[in-house]
Parts: C-alpha cells; sequence; structure tokens
C-alpha cells in the first residue's frame, strides 16, 4: 500500500496529536498507524515528516482538510565552548591510560546520564574523524604539561617527558597532516638511498 488517502493522512496526524497529548513519542504513532495500514513504521515517518513540510509551506491546506497539525518539540541546541571541547578530550586521553574504555570514562564524566553520555561520545568521535589538527593541539599540551596520555592515532599511551627516540618520532608523525607525512617520508627515502 503506497498512496495516502486525505482520510489516512487525517488519521496519521491525528493519532500523532493523541500521542503527543498524551506524552507518548511520535515513533509509538507512528507503529501504530503502520500496524494499522500494513505500511513500514519508516514509511509512515518519511510520510508524517514529508506532509509536515508541505503543510508548513501552505498550511491554509491543513485547515480546510481538516488535519490537525502539532508543533515539533525541539530542545534549544547547545553547543560545546572550545574550553569544554578542551576539557572534554583531555579528561578522555588522560583517563585512557589508566585502561579504561571511552564509554567507561564517559559514563563517570557524565553523572551516569546516558543522554549526555552519548553527546560527549558523539562529540569525541567527531574531533577525532574531523578535527586531527586540534587533536594533535591538546595532546601537545598535554606533552608540555608532561601529563601522560593515550594516543588515538598511535593506540598508545604517550609519557609527555619520553627521551625513547621511536616515540618521539612518532609524536612527530602524529602531528602531521597526511600529505606532510608523504613528503617526510619521500625526504627520509631520499637521505636512506643517498
Amino acid at each position: 500500500m503506497t498512496n495516502w488517502s486525505i482520510e489516512d493522512t487525517k488519521t496519521l496526524f491525528d493519532t500523532v496529536a493523541q500521542f503527543s497529548q498524551e506524552g507518548l513519542g511520535l515513533s509509538k504513532a507512528f507503529v501504530k498507524i503502520a500496524k494499522q495500514s500494513g505500511r513500514s513504521t519508516n514509511s509512515v515517518r518519511n510520510f508524517y515528516y514529508s506532509q509536515c513540510k508541505l503543510l508548513a509551506l501552505v498550511p491554509k491546506v491543513a485547515g480546510e482538510l481538516g488535519i490537525q497539525t502539532i508543533a515539533p518539540k525541539r530542545d534549544s541546541f547547545v553547543t560545546f565552548s572550545e574550553e569544554q571541547i578542551t576539557h572534554l578530550v583531555g579528561h578522555i586521553l588522560t583517563k585512557r591510560v589508566e585502561g579504561l574504555s571511552v564509554r567507561a570514562i564517559l559514563q563517570e564524566y557524565s553523572n551516569g546520564d546516558p543522554v549526555l553520555a552519548l553527546r560527549y561520545m558523539n562529540k569525541y568521535r567527531s574531533m577525532l574523524t574531523t578535527h586531527k589538527s586540534r587533536m594533535q593541539t591538546i595532546m601537545h599540551a598535554l606533552r608540555e604539561q608532561n601529563t601522560p596520555y593515550f594516543n588515538p592515532y598511535t593506540n598508545q599511551v604517550v609519557d609527555g617527558s619520553t627521551s625513547d627516540p621511536k616515540q618521539k618520532l612518532a609524536l612527530f608523525l602524529s602531528k602531521l597532516e597526511e600529505s606532510e607525512i608523504d613528503s617526510f617520508l619521500d625526504m627520509l627515502g631520499k637521505i636512506v638511498n643517498q
């Protein structure tokens, strides 16, 4: 069943409004309509949000069709400050030295709040994958403070006061961008082959 009649659409919006008034989640309304209509829950969800966009553009149509819409409830999104990011990442990297998992660290850091722990985990993962230079800056600051930390790119514990040449080389390489690493290796190859 792919086509939605006006009655189907009204039933969907009425159910969503009812569930919303009762404090139940939209996903429960989508599941109920999916069972009643023989559609998949994702299909119901996608149709609902597409109709919400359409009715927002022409709200008069909703009134004429007798479709009851609800205003979406969204918490205001609060971004992390630079100081919070630095503290979060530094905390994770220094606690990893103790052999703790990131998940365990964030469980403690969020005082057991699973929503907050997930938010911290997402920020940390974002920093790892898309903000490598910022991560390196934080690791460099830890090294300057002689604070042992875990380097997530080399999977090694780094002692800020190390004199091990291999570890120093690994730290140097971890600060380079990929293109800089290629140039460094080319230069090193030329020196070795002389």
